[in-house]
């Protein structure tokens, strides 16, 4: 077992032990695609005379709404726009509530937004997303 007799004796056998991590070498080469695919083309969202946009979200969202006026108002001052928020805790909960898909269906709207979607940061949980693509 190897002892130190200083903490800067162990950051210094740390910061060696680390730097030679990853110094082997491999004949494995990583595969190059010779095939290039097409970009999807920018969607121009700068010709709406109007912009009438619904925030469906969670308390992360909650002041995107006024985010997105301002730099519209800012881009482009001779457009109108206004924004409205549907809250919940998640989407799931949000499409439960039939008066929230309704706004969806019933205004006249340029842009939908959809946040809030449950998902395992750990990759151990597996969410359905059955009501995102409700909405969408």
């Amino acid at each position: 077992m190897i002892s130190f007799n200083t903490p800067k004796q162990f950051w210094l056998f740390s910061l060696i032990f680390l730097s030679a991590c990853g110094s082997g070498s491999s004949n494995t080469k990583v595969p190059q695609s010779n095939t290039s695919e097409s970009p999807t083309p920018i969607t121009q969202n700068n010709i709406e005379d109007n912009y009438n946009i619904i925030i469906y979200g969670n308390s992360h969202s909650s002041q995107l709404g006024r985010i997105i006026e301002h730099i519209i108002e800012n881009q482009y001052p001779d457009k109108s726009v206004q924004t409205t928020t549907v809250s919940g805790p998640f989407l799931d909960n949000i499409v439960s509530i039939r008066a929230n898909v309704d706004k969806l269906k019933n205004k006249n709207l340029s842009h939908p937004i959809f946040q809030g979607q449950k998902y395992s940061q750990s990759g151990l949980t597996t969410y359905p997303t059955d009501a995102a693509e409700h909405l969408i």
